[in-house]
């Protein structure tokens, strides 16, 4: 059994830690426990740094990526994935 891939629908127990923060990363509060994670695609690097530079957004005329979605629609996934990039950016190291 694979039990770190994070294959796209398939469900997987995790320990996972949320966190509320501000727009500059400062942890207004914490959560840490037992969850399970299910990701809704798993991308290559080249089409998850593509969203991020903006080359594609979901649009319709865009030719979408030869992957599988579970329950989301393209327009989602490119709309999240900057968020991602600038959360990262903007938490400090720890």
């Amino acid at each position: 059994m694979r039990v770190s891939a994070f294959l796209a629908g398939v469900e997987r127990l995790a320990f996972s830690i949320t966190w509320d923060l501000t727009p500059k990363g400062k942890i207004l509060a914490q959560w840490a426990g037992r969850s399970i994670i299910k990701s809704c695609v798993k991308l290559a690097y080249g089409h998850a740094q593509d969203m991020i530079e903006g080359k594609f957004a979901g649009l319709p005329d865009q030719e979408e990526p030869s992957v599988e979605l579970h329950g989301y629609a393209w327009p989602e996934v490119c709309r999240q994935a900057p968020h991602a990039c600038c959360f990262s950016k903007n938490v400090p190291a720890v």
